[in-house]
């Protein structure tokens, strides 16, 4: 079997990464890389940081952590000065030479110590994620995610699973699983989703960055509003069908349209973007915020209010004398 040092140093040259970018992607300072591939471990503050340094080092190489930690633990075995009459077996135990009133003691304050780390290095690299924001309409947490790795969160009677499935393209690509469906994310993009199909935005997940082989996500989980619906009606004289919708964004605006029977279309507009589209029976809008969002119909400002994730839709219908345009939203 290979050494530690060895494997180490051999691992991180076969990927043709150099100690400054082990470095910068793992947070690992460069003396204790240079001494783990020296086979140097006294240098150490303690034995947590060794075996922690050693995974992070093997997982951000895509190497084989609990394989590293054996490789150390057979070292440290054959470092350890073991008395010979225990390695023949004499007749009389080690424990004979053993002041038991004397060690006791100290074996059960080293048994805390270590409890007492072992407890502190669980609490700081269990909890690998940060609420960013909870108020009464969203939750944003920054969550770095392991592959197989599930995060879950209650949106009204809704449970949301979130999993990591794969890491693709030395992490410029994930996999992931969403209440069982698979999503694609490149990083830095997001997506919006609506599990109940109420035109209200329930989840926004943004692929933020990838440090230290693991992937971060922002997550958004917006929580249930109270909605009323309104309704109003427009009537648009002399005018005729089809009619001429004008869709403006006073800020960078998230947005599906389904025009009549047309196919759902998902965009971005980003400040004082618009987009036109012919309708002849009926247009549904769904949006991030209503209160970024004003609609024109023949050239007409249609009276829009609101904030927040909304859907509205608007049906037309012609008449003699013009067309009149059902308005019906929620807020």
């Amino acid at each position: 079997m290979e050494s530690i040092g060895n494997y180490l140093r051999n691992l991180r040259l076969s990927k043709s990464i150099s100690i400054e970018e082990v470095v910068r992607n793992t947070n690992i300072p460069r003396k204790y890389i240079e001494e783990m591939e020296r086979e140097n471990f006294s240098s150490f503050p303690g034995e947590v940081y060794v075996r922690g340094y050693i995974k992070s080092y093997v997982s951000f190489l895509g190497g084989d952590p609990e394989y590293a930690i054996r490789l150390y633990e057979k070292k440290q075995i054959e470092e350890k000065d073991v008395p010979l009459d225990v390695l023949v077996g004499k007749n009389y135990s080690l424990l004979d030479k053993i002041n038991l009133k004397k060690v006791l003691p100290i074996l059960f304050i080293v048994t805390l110590l270590i409890a007492a780390l072992w407890f502190l290095f669980s609490v700081i690299f269990s909890k690998n994620y940060e609420v960013i924001s909870d108020n009464d309409s969203v939750k944003i947490v920054l969550k770095t995610f392991s592959v197989g790795e599930e995060f879950s969160y209650n949106v009204g009677n809704r449970k949301i699973t979130i999993k990591l499935i794969e890491i693709r393209n030395n992490g410029n690509d994930v996999l992931l699983s969403i209440n069982n469906t698979i999503s694609s994310f490149t990083l830095k993009s997001k997506s919006m989703m609506d599990f109940n199909l109420d035109g209200i935005v329930d989840l926004e997940i943004k692929y933020e960055s990838f440090i230290g082989g693991k992937p971060s996500m922002r997550i958004s989980f917006y929580k249930s509003q109270e909605r009323k619906s309104k309704e109003e009606v427009i009537f648009i004289e002399k005018a005729s069908i089809p009619v001429e919708f004008e869709i403006f964004s006073s800020n960078l605006l998230w947005l599906s349209i389904v025009s009549d029977n047309s196919e759902e279309q998902q965009l971005y507009l980003k400040k004082n973007e618009s987009k036109t589209t012919l309708v002849k029976s009926k247009l549904v809008i769904k949006t991030s915020n209503l209160e970024f969002l004003s609609v024109k119909a023949n050239g007409r400002p249609l009276p829009i209010s609101g904030k927040g994730p909304s859907y509205l839709s608007f049906d037309v219908t012609e008449g003699i004398k013009g067309i009149s345009i059902k308005i019906k939203y929620l807020e």
